[in-house]
């Protein structure tokens, strides 16, 4: 970058209801098996859908979850945490580097609630799926929120799909 640059920031805070790729949205419900859900499943038995406040961020892409999008009914999700709530908080280096491929730095510290002066991370392991109408309403109620600017949501991007596009090996490699 060119002395006397800056990038730009991270991070805008909305407060619409427009619903885009990179939206952080805090203590999202999410929807998930129970982890001993029998099988085979019997569907007249109580239901093994355990629900669970998680905070998520938006992977789909912006233009394919456009309000009235034909055939997009549901929007992609992984999850985001504190960095200090992981077990790799002292692995800035690693991650920063994208070494550590299930976890993605958001690079700059959180600027509001509920992860001020926090970095973030995007877990790869945590993918969930929630209607599309569901989740807008849902950011709608939050009121402001969180926002990932460009480049750093194509970044995003480029990581979950270079995570999940990873050929499987035997061994792991050094």
């Amino acid at each position: 970058m060119a002395e006397g640059t800056r990038e730009p920031p991270c991070y805008s805070i909305v407060e619409d209801e427009t619903l885009e790729q990179g939206d952080i949205l805090p203590y999202c419900p999410v929807f998930r098996p129970s982890s001993d859900i029998p099988f085979p499943f019997n569907p007249n038995v109580e239901s093994p859908v355990e629900y669970a406040p998680q905070s998520v961020i938006v992977i789909s892409q912006s233009c394919d979850i456009r309000p009235h999008q034909k055939n997009v009914i549901h929007a992609l999700l992984c999850s985001v945490v504190a960095l200090s709530s992981t077990p790799y908080k002292n692995d800035m280096k690693a991650l920063k580097a994208n070494r550590i491929y299930h976890l993605h730095l958001l690079v700059d510290k959180c600027p509001c609630d509920p992860w001020k002066d926090e970095y973030l991370v995007v877990s790869f392991r945590d993918v969930w799926t929630l209607p599309l109408s569901f989740l807008m309403k849902f950011a709608a109620s939050l009121g402001p929120r969180l926002r990932l600017n460009h480049p750093y949501r194509e970044n995003l991007s480029h990581q979950f799909g270079n995570y999940f596009s990873r050929v499987a090996l035997p061994d792991e490699l050094s």
